[in-house]
């Protein structure tokens, strides 16, 4: 069975209902609310109609997501974020009534056939209610130990003088993710460049929010914030893959508010554990590797740079650093920040010391790899003696992820 899949006079077409709570975010060309997709296929071929449906399949997800985006923005344009958000709240526990009810006819069987003897259930329906009574069984263990706790305390009240715990100083002023961040960033000692990188993520969640206070945010800011990223990117810049969003972008701001849980600051970490929707990988239309006239065509231009000054670092590197990495397998960055004395010849085999020293490496250790014959007899050795103390392929007075003013 095809879903949004219908035949009609002969001809096969897609059609798909719009939910109701989303009609208002969804418009025909005449301006009024859609209720339904309705497309001709153009076809009478049921085979060559299924092939064709997921294209539309595909474009009406887009359309619900985007839908469902604007239903559940934090701040919408003349509106007040308490209004918004109790407005997306609602709409959440109506879909979650209708789930609930969806599902009654279900409960009432399954009460049924939890009524009857163990003898009588399947071996998964028995699982189940094992995992049942487990669960109850936790639950009344809990109970005891809280009323335990709560007769502690009690008497640790009346012994001690004191009514009422005092709650703590914080418990209601201001906590600053950015100050959060830093802190992480002092803790954990992640890569520099991952610090650069992750206080920029942070400060885009901040200047979406429009405030500074770890308090005051929840998870529905963080789904907003992250669609947006999806949808349009950050500070101006083009869409982000989710991939992007939910690797880089989200872990950013779920460290920074990991360390205030961690203290007893912060109640729960909005930006953890969300369950969200999956995403499709996108289409891979051809290999990641340079294919052979690619490869031939790049090295082939670094040749025509001829014998460069090493003095001209921009051409100097385009002469040697394809060769490089066409011969190491290194990163890009790991040839660029190359320094004179990172070229060296221990006995009779002639190598390149890939050092932290230099910059960021792969594993953050050093490592060497012998030179290959084909790039000394190019000239690479000859052409390094030529070349200054310092890096190779970079100024030293400019940082090698610096631009040029």
């Amino acid at each position: 069975m095809c879903t949004y899949l219908q035949r009609h006079n002969g001809v096969y077409r897609f059609r798909r209902s719009v939910p109701s709570e989303l009609r208002p975010f969804i418009r025909t060309q005449s301006g009024s609310a859609r209720r339904e997709w309705v497309i001709s296929l153009g076809t009478k071929d049921r085979e060559e109609a299924k092939r064709r449906l997921p294209e539309h399949t595909v474009e009406t997800d887009r359309l619900i997501d985007e839908a469902r985006a604007r239903a559940v923005a934090p701040i919408s344009e003349g509106g007040s974020r308490e209004s918004e958000e109790r407005a997306a709240q609602e709409m959440l526990e109506r879909e979650r009534q209708l789930r609930h009810e969806k599902r009654k006819e279900l409960r009432t069987g399954l009460r049924m056939r939890m009524a009857l003897s163990t003898a009588e259930l399947t071996p998964e329906e028995a699982a189940h209610r094992d995992l049942l009574r487990e669960r109850d069984a936790d639950i009344s263990a809990l109970k005891a130990a809280i009323e335990a706790q709560s007769a502690i305390i009690e008497k640790l009240k009346a012994s001690s003088g004191y009514g009422s715990i005092v709650e703590a100083p914080h418990a209601s002023a201001a906590l600053s993710i950015r100050s959060l961040f830093e802190e992480y960033a002092v803790a954990a000692k992640p890569r520099p460049q991952t610090v650069k990188s992750f206080r920029a993520y942070v400060e885009t969640f901040c200047e979406f929010i429009g405030h500074d206070d770890a308090r005051r945010i929840s998870s529905l800011h963080v789904r907003s914030w992250l669609k947006k990223l999806e949808n349009e990117g950050g500070r101006g810049r083009r869409a982000l893959s989710p991939k992007t969003v939910r690797e880089s972008y989200l872990p950013a701001l779920a460290q920074a508010l990991q360390q205030a849980v961690a203290d007893g600051r912060l109640e729960k970490n909005p930006a953890k554990d969300l369950a969200l929707p999956r995403v499709r990988k996108p289409v891979q239309v051809r290999e990641r590797e340079f294919r052979p006239e690619e490869t031939t065509a790049l090295l082939g231009a670094s040749l025509k740079m001829g014998d460069p000054d090493p003095a001209d670092h921009t051409s100097f590197a385009r002469r040697w650093v394809p060769w490089l990495c066409a011969y190491t397998g290194a990163r890009v960055s790991e040839m660029l920040q190359l320094r004179k004395e990172d070229v060296m010849t221990e006995g009779t085999v002639a190598a390149l010391h890939i050092t932290p020293a230099a910059g960021s490496t792969k594993t953050d250790k050093p490592r060497k790899v012998p030179i290959h014959e084909h790039l000394l007899a190019q000239g690479f050795l000859e052409a390094v003696a030529k070349a200054d103390e310092g890096p190779l392929f970079f100024s030293s007075s400019r940082s090698l992820n610096s631009r040029p003013s």
